[in-house]
């Protein structure tokens, strides 16, 4: 068995089996910086970029923010244990369009380009917070065209609090991204693009300046059709220091880094069809994780249906583009009008919640989730997304990042379809996918050749605040 799949199945029990790697304790004291910050800094502001310059550049950059940026300051009544941190002038936590794991964001942006009128050709880092491309390696003499955006994931920002379990993390949070990127990119009408699920080489790392086991390339998104051929050998003119005292690195998740770099060759594109609400951008903006803030009211059944349709449409796009199998849906339903206390299966072909299994009761339901910041009797429903996850045993066909990046991407879809219906929503990675999988499928799933319960999401009518804080942060576009 390869280091992928002994991984995965680690994290699939470490419920029941328990995880040696959970037993890691994050330093708070010494936690890496949520972006990069580069010496010496020679940047360009996204709005020195005018009219001379291409149309679909400057959309992809602000559709980084919009996806990526920093959207509003949480500063609401909040039952967080470290709620006091975010009312500090000091450590403010800020909402953002895109889910993620922790709300830990460990993806870093870069501009591959060919430049344009106010852009030399060359690697830029892009930071979304200060909305300028900063200098990494130019490229005065390249003959190449066009613009990519890379997408990496640098690990120590999310295995500092995660340890091991960050590696099964981040390939969620970067399908949440590049869904959530994409829904901005259609807002601002940009034509020819393909993102797909981009395999690295050295070349391209040292180009950014990143390498193993710290930062590796996660995906790329092309505008227009041909790659950007920039000159070989480019080197970062540009370091960013990193704040930490101590960068721990993890085996486990460092030999599936190693076994992903020499083996993987196939790139997935991704990609989704027409996404089932109608003002995206408003959806991206409102997107918060309804914790803390479930109240035990009916969840409407026909809202709930509705939830079942699109988020199964968008599930069997991502499966169709991404050439994996399909994920089903499954709801252990406890407050939904119309639909009976108990275990539904969404069905294709009738669109409606199907009841396949009795109902369990909540206590279990509580006894399976890892912490305690959900109260599962508040919560209307508790969604499952099943998976079949012997893609990961397909190393050189980047099986597990893949399939990582279909169930990030579906949840960040499923949290602006709840936004969208008025149904709060909060995604769980903690969880008991054993007895989840009993429960819903009727047996004990036990390796790689079962269906798996593979994310878990509550679901329910959120309490209306008698405040609310207007903290809003604008993105600073012209639109």
């Amino acid at each position: 068995m390869n280091a992928v799949s002994n991984f995965v199945l680690a994290v699939l029990n470490r419920a029941e089996r328990g995880w040696p790697a959970d037993g890691h304790q994050p330093r708070w004291d010494d936690r890496p910086r949520t972006r990069k910050m580069y010496e010496p800094r020679q940047a360009i502001g996204f709005h020195d970029l005018d009219a001379d310059d291409e149309t679909d550049l400057q959309a992809l950059l602000w559709s980084c923010v919009s996806a990526f940026g920093y959207r509003n300051r949480r500063i609401e009544v909040s039952p967080n244990d470290r709620q006091y941190r975010a009312l500090r002038v000091a450590t403010p936590v800020y909402g953002r369009a895109t889910a993620v794991g922790g709300g830990l964001y460990p993806l870093e942006l870069y501009l591959r380009t060919g430049g344009s009128t106010h852009l030399a050709s060359g690697v830029y880092y892009v930071d979304w917070a200060m909305h300028e491309l900063v200098t990494l390696a130019p490229d005065p003499v390249a003959t190449a065209s066009g613009h990519e955006l890379v997408v990496t994931v640098r690990y120590w920002a999310n295995s500092f609090k995660y340890g091991e379990f960050a590696y099964h993390v981040v390939g969620m949070d970067t399908g949440a991204f590049l869904l959530g990127l994409e829904l901005a990119l259609r807002e601002r009408g940009v034509g020819r693009r393909t993102t797909r699920l981009a395999i690295s080489d050295e070349s391209s790392r040292t180009a950014l300046g990143i390498g193993s086991p710290l930062e590796d390339v996660y995906a790329i998104v092309r505008l227009g059709d041909d790659p950007v051929d920039l000159s070989a050998g480019l080197v970062p003119t540009a370091h960013a220091p990193e704040r930490s005292r101590e960068v721990r690195v993890f085996p486990q998740m460092t030999a599936v880094l190693d076994e992903h770099l020499s083996a993987a060759s196939r790139e997935r594109v991704f990609g989704f069809g027409e996404f089932p609400i109608d003002d995206a951008e408003r959806a991206l903006d409102s997107r918060h994780t309804a914790f803390g803030r479930f109240v035990p009211e009916t969840v409407p059944g026909e809202s709930f249906t509705a939830l079942g349709v699109r988020a199964q449409q968008v599930a069997d796009d991502l499966s169709l583009s991404l050439d994996l199998a399909p994920v089903d849906l499954y709801a252990f339903a406890s407050n939904v009008s119309s639909l009976e206390p108990a275990i539904h299966r969404f069905d294709r072909e009738h669109r409606a919640w199907v009841r396949c299994a009795d109902p369990v009761p909540t206590e279990d339901l509580q006894s399976a989730y890892f912490l305690d910041n959900y109260d599962m009797g508040l919560v209307g429903a508790s969604l499952i997304l099943v998976v079949d996850p012997s893609v990961v045993r397909d190393v050189e066909g980047n099986g597990y990042r893949s399939l990582n990046a279909q169930i990030g991407a579906l949840s960040q879809a499923i949290y602006l379809i709840a936004e969208d219906l008025g149904i709060g929503c909060g995604a769980i990675l903690g969880f008991n996918n054993v007895r989840m999988g009993e429960w819903a499928l009727g047996r004990e799933p036990a390796d790689l050749d079962d269906r798996w319960p593979y994310l878990l999401l509550t679901l329910g009518m959120e309490r209306r605040p008698l405040q609310r804080f207007r903290a809003r942060l604008t993105l600073g576009e012209d639109i």
